[in-house]
């Protein structure tokens, strides 16, 4: 999934390229990958423009332009050769000639490998048969014999991918690890590295064979099971000090997922959820500022919603606005700062005074395995989805119960009651 500044004239050449009709804009916009998926993880084709709403901090905006599966594609495959992984390159390898049909002709795929350092051991290809080879290359003439540190292994693919990848392409990273790492996690650095290089991590998650059985939840996809070990083979010595580097929780909170790698079609699936995304355009709201890190939501339309319950959106859920952004004139923004013509206004109640429109957004994470039923998540956190009935005046009405201040009356009636003797010697 990526997040940038499209040019026009980058725009008018997709337009052409495709049937779905499009809308086209003079000016540079932000782009959406989205991966729409049913419950059963499969994807979700045949969406236009009409299908999606998306928000800007909580603002409706305009969908200037739309591509569906006709953007080309940059995987960058990152296969962890430390000890114990061996076996599960060999299982990816063995896929990868099936797998890679899922690709069409302009994508593009590369091959970097790490232990404790990093290196690239085929460039960017698009011949399908030198990347199967390239994937089988790893198998033949890697030692499988060194330590790991995973985040660098991410950060140093992150900068590859934005030095070497293609501007008018998808950009991704399908990283096959068992999440052990012997040097200090950092998500925060690996997923602003990942934002940088607008490109989404896939992680295909290796059993731990030299730790201790273990259990992984993974929202979304089920449970990962480490263990058992396998049996009959001839145990190698730990490695020390490992622990997880949270590569599926960075995956997810890219705009990608993670999977077993003992999963029948792993690879095929994640490619699959790769190539067949929905890029959707929209232009810098002009109450930004250069720097700011503004947030995204998309959610399907009430009748696209209807006609796929259940389905699961997946993107990146932020932006920073780029440095050679400019705001657009005067004279395109109402004096009451309402949206340029063509964009929903948010309902009364979420139109926040200046103050609070100017201070930092507060986020709201969703907790692990929260289920949004068949219409999915509400991106206006708080208004009713479109689905829910409002009551009239536009506002949700107080729910009943809750606190309020005692009265005189409330302090008479919790006084203890009397006893037939205190009530008697009081009398007299």
């Amino acid at each position: 999934m990526g997040l940038r500044l499209i040019p026009a004239l980058v725009l008018a050449a997709l337009a052409a390229a495709q049937e779905t009709p499009v809308f086209r804009s003079e000016v540079s916009l932000v782009r959406v990958d989205v991966l729409v998926s049913t419950p059963g993880r499969r994807p979700v084709r045949g969406l236009g423009a009409q299908d999606f709403v998306l928000y800007d901090n909580r603002r409706q905006q305009p969908i200037r332009s739309f591509a569906a599966e006709e953007m080309p594609l940059d995987v960058l495959f990152l296969i962890d050769v430390s000890v114990s992984m061996r076996p599960h390159v060999e299982r990816i390898a063995r896929a990868s000639r099936s797998a890679l049909r899922t690709l069409v002709p302009g994508d593009r795929g590369a091959v970097m490998v790490f232990d404790r350092r990093t290196r690239v051991r085929l460039g960017w290809t698009d011949s399908l048969e030198v990347l199967a080879r390239g994937l089988q290359d790893v198998v033949d003439e890697e030692r499988f014999d060194g330590g790991t540190d995973i985040t660098r292994a991410l950060l140093d693919a992150a900068r590859y991918v934005q030095s070497s990848g293609r501007r008018d392409a998808r950009r991704a990273i399908v990283i096959l690890t068992d999440d052990q790492t012997e040097r200090d996690r950092n998500e925060q650095r690996v997923l602003r590295a990942l934002e940088e290089a607008e490109a989404v991590l896939s992680a295909l998650i290796a059993p731990d064979a030299l730790g201790t059985g273990r259990r992984q939840r993974s929202p979304g996809w089920g449970d990962i099971i480490f263990g058992p070990r396998y049996p009959g083979r001839t145990p190698v010595p730990m490695r020390p000090h490992t622990q997880s580097a949270g590569t599926a929780e960075i995956a997810r909170a890219s705009g990608g997922d993670s999977l077993p790698v003992e999963h029948a079609y792993a690879l095929q699936e994640t490619l699959e959820n790769l190539r067949q995304r929905y890029s959707l355009f929209f232009s810098v709201p002009a109450d930004a500022r250069v720097g700011e890190r503004r947030t995204i939501s998309v959610a399907l339309s009430a009748e696209a919603a209807r006609r796929h319950p259940g389905a699961q959106l997946k993107y990146r859920s932020q932006y920073v606005v780029p440095a050679d952004w400019t705001p657009p004139p005067p004279e395109e923004i109402s004096a009451a700062g309402q949206p340029v013509e063509g964009m929903q206004a948010p309902p009364a109640e979420e139109t926040p005074p200046d103050a609070a429109r100017d201070a930092p957004p507060q986020l709201r994470r969703r907790p692990a395995g929260e289920s949004y039923g068949t219409r999915g998540p509400d991106p206006r956190l708080g208004v009713p989805a479109p689905n829910e009935p409002v009551p009239s005046g536009g506002k949700a009405e107080k729910p009943a119960g809750g606190w309020r201040e005692a009265t005189p009356a409330d302090y008479e009636q919790a006084k203890p009651a009397e006893s037939e003797p205190a009530r008697k010697k009081k009398k007299d």
